[in-house]
């Protein structure tokens, strides 16, 4: 009750502290000196908070030492320094007990409130950017002053934490924020500790997983992926006669033997090779056949078994003439010029020729030179659609029939019943190099035979690079023949009977149904 009323006395004069309250001090001997105690700076000034010490100060006028004890309160005292052992108010006692000379000092209390201690975390550590795909990983917790234990969330991005286990989840920036929430002691964290690392990803592989190649033609396959690659691995062996670029990824060639084989393609960047598997087949050479139908204006594709592989290989197109080189088809379009696709029937550019020379009837390819055939003459152009001569040969007359070879240009017509040989820069060499025939329509010239297809009597004739007859009725009772191809030994003609008939170089027959249900077919053309 003592300390309350001292309290309230201080109250009510207005002090700025709580100032000195003094006790009686016990009786005094007459002769010795008087002293006071003097606090230093009042302690409830201050945010005095838990776990930081704090150092008292007080003089006595006597200069003798002044002791400090602790009146009630979660404090301890040892010296002149003040230990929190909690929260909450805190009185404090200074005392002087006097000497020979000095009479004891009156006591002198002072109060403050101890509030919870403030806690702050260490930084983070540095975490370097990871790769997606990569194992879990540790990282080290920040640590609390108190010794509390912390805990790490994912503020944002791919990850999860465990502890102190990250788990990627995917490919971009992960923002980690470190707290401790306090106790009864210690406030919470206030200054956020946060940190961020970038998670990117391996390349993964986009091209596709298996291909197949044929052996004697040309195989292409580029390994492409995400990211920035900066090289290319493989690791398996190679089908004979294919490379692998490790710098542009391409693996190309000629293969030589039919093989099945698994690799291990990658992709390198910065941050690793990504991989996958990859089977590479190489299949026998098997010729396919494609047929021109004038009615339906498409190109079928066969195998040179008679297999229909694909029955519209391509669409809208209008002339019956058809030619193949190096894995590309020439085709007369609806415009009257000539289109270029892929034997896939990819389409690579529409209008490769002008049609403003006249109406194409016929396609002929050797080399890079490309030879469209139209009513009146034959214009020369390069398989990339350059125009070399539009008018390379004038003043032909129902010419149907064009063939290209080493050997020059071979043109039919059904006008005078010739074959009209050029040279591929346009000079005629032999005006009749064949005469006497029956309205011809198709030609074929292989390295040693000129095979002609007679519309109107319905024959095949056989004659030598010269002009010589070998069998001018090699074959006969054919229905309205228009067009025709030599694979080996085998001719392969297609008739006004919708379909595509087979004989042999010696004119036996082979299979006059070889390929049927056609719809008016004319041009035919078969991959080497």
């Amino acid at each position: 009750m003592k300390t309350f009323l001292h309290l309230l006395l201080a109250t009510l004069l207005g002090l700025a502290s709580l100032g000195a309250i003094s006790t009686p001090a016990t009786a005094q001997t007459a002769s010795l000196t008087s002293q006071s105690i003097k606090f230093g700076v009042n302690p409830s000034r201050y945010n005095i908070s838990y776990g930081t010490p704090y150092t008292l100060t007080a003089t006595a006028t006597s200069g003798l030492p002044v002791t400090f004890s602790i009146v009630a309160g979660p404090a301890t005292v040892n010296g002149n320094i003040l230990t929190l052992t909690g929260t909450g108010s805190v009185t404090v006692e200074a005392n002087q007990a006097g000497d020979a000379t000095y009479a004891p000092a009156r006591k002198v209390t002072r109060f403050f409130y101890a509030y919870r201690g403030f806690q702050y975390l260490t930084p983070f550590e540095t975490i370097p950017d990871q790769v997606y795909g990569d194992t879990p990983f540790s990282i080290n917790i920040p640590v609390s002053n108190a010794d509390l234990p912390v805990t790490v969330a994912v503020v944002s991005g791919p990850a999860t934490i465990q502890g102190d286990t990250i788990t990627l989840t995917g490919v971009g920036i992960v923002k980690l924020k470190a707290s401790q929430p306090g106790n009864a002691l210690y406030s919470p964290t206030t200054t956020p500790v946060t940190t961020s690392f970038n998670v990117t990803a391996l390349p993964v592989i986009t091209s596709v997983k298996t291909v197949q190649g044929t052996v004697g033609k040309p195989f292409s396959y580029q390994i492409t992926s995400t990211g920035t690659p900066t090289s290319y691995t493989l690791a398996g062996t190679l089908p004979l006669g294919l490379n692998f670029d490790s710098t542009t990824g391409l693996i190309s060639g000629i293969p030589a033997k039919t093989t099945s084989t698994n690799l291990t393609i990658g992709a390198s960047a910065t941050e690793g090779t990504g991989t996958a598997k990859l089977h590479v087949a190489i299949i026998a050479n098997v010729p396919h056949l494609f047929v021109s139908n004038q009615a339906t204006g498409t190109v079928a594709e066969y195998t040179t078994t008679g297999t229909l592989v694909n029955a519209s290989l391509i669409r809208g197109l209008s002339g019956p003439g058809l030619a193949i080189a190096d894995g590309f088809l020439y085709a007369v379009g609806q415009s009257g010029s000539v289109a270029k696709y892929k034997t896939s029937g990819e389409l690579v550019t529409l209008h490769l020729t002008p049609s403003s020379i006249g109406y194409a009837t016929s396609v002929a390819v050797h080399g890079t030179n490309l030879f469209v055939g139209y009513f009146g003459g034959i214009g020369a152009y390069t398989t990339s659609g350059e125009t070399l001569n539009p008018t390379l040969v004038k003043g032909l007359k129902n010419n149907y029939g064009l063939a290209a070879t080493d050997a020059g240009i071979f043109v039919s017509s059904m006008f005078n019943g010739n074959i009209t040989q050029y040279s591929a820069t346009g000079v005629r060499i032999q005006n009749s190099l064949v005469k006497g025939l029956g309205g011809p329509t198709g030609v074929a010239v292989t390295d040693t035979n000129i095979y002609v297809l007679n519309n109107d009597i319905g024959t095949i004739g056989k004659y030598t690079l010269a002009g010589k007859p070998v069998n001018p009725v090699l074959v006969t009772g054919l229905v309205q023949p228009q067009g025709i191809a030599v694979l080996g030994d085998t001719i392969f003609v297609t008739g006004g009977n919708n379909t595509v008939s087979t004989y042999s170089t010696t004119g036996s027959t082979l299979n006059p149904f070889f390929i049927v249900g056609l719809h008016t077919p004319i041009g035919i053309a078969i991959e080497p």
